[in-house]
């Protein structure tokens, strides 16, 4: 499975002044199976709340990669149970604790993550 990004240009018109905002979709290919992860909410009454900056790109870029990272580990955890369930009906339970152990990682940098998320987007 590859991890890639695609950018492209996204159109608004705000009280009659058009603008382009940029957005970055990441998404995986495995084989005819595609995934996309595509999150930009734009609730503009005359205001901004976000930069059109390289600064203001690199956050929302940020903030789609913070979910889609979360969301990543998650899927890995979901298979790693899967061999933990299997090592441990062949009887190797020392190596499904050390599998467990990561899960249990996992899952507390998954909300780290998110407490990144949410920082970034109170900053915004």
């Amino acid at each position: 499975m590859k991890e890639h990004t695609h950018e492209h240009l996204h159109n608004h018109d705000h009280d009659g002044g058009a603008h382009t905002h940029e957005h970055v979709h990441t998404h995986t290919h495995d084989g005819e199976t595609h995934a996309h992860t595509h999150s930009h909410d734009h609730g503009h009454d005359g205001e901004h709340g976000h930069s059109h900056g390289a600064a203001g790109r690199d956050q929302e870029v940020l903030a789609l990669l913070l979910d889609h990272w979360a969301a990543h580990n998650q899927d890995h955890a979901v298979e790693y149970q899967k061999w933990v369930d299997k090592l441990t009906a062949d009887g190797k339970t020392d190596v499904a604790g050390a599998i467990t152990e990561a899960i249990a990682l996992m899952a507390q940098a998954d909300e780290h993550l998110r407490a990144a998320k949410k920082k970034l987007t109170e900053e915004a």
